[in-house]
């Protein structure tokens, strides 16, 4: 038979473990946006998310200058 207090401190406890959860960090699949990976990473840090997960055809072109598109994301936002 559950009690009022055992209620309330099941809950507490729970109210507690989900305050020291880490927060979550939202991303977006770059499928969208197919070859135009570049307006991919403008529109997610337009639209507030933390990241977008690219596809090997959004990395190929980039492989042998790393720093380009790091720029592009630095300039995203």
């Amino acid at each position: 038979m559950s009690t009022r207090r055992g209620f309330l401190a099941g809950l507490l406890g729970a109210a507690g473990a989900h305050s020291a959860a880490p927060p979550v960090r939202w991303a977006l699949s770059g499928y969208i946006w197919q070859d135009d990976i570049e307006q991919g990473i403008r529109d997610t840090a337009r639209f507030g998310f933390h990241g977008i997960e690219p596809f090997r055809q959004h990395l190929m072109r980039y492989l042998d200058k790393p720093r380009a598109l790091k720029e592009k994301f630095d300039a995203a936002g």
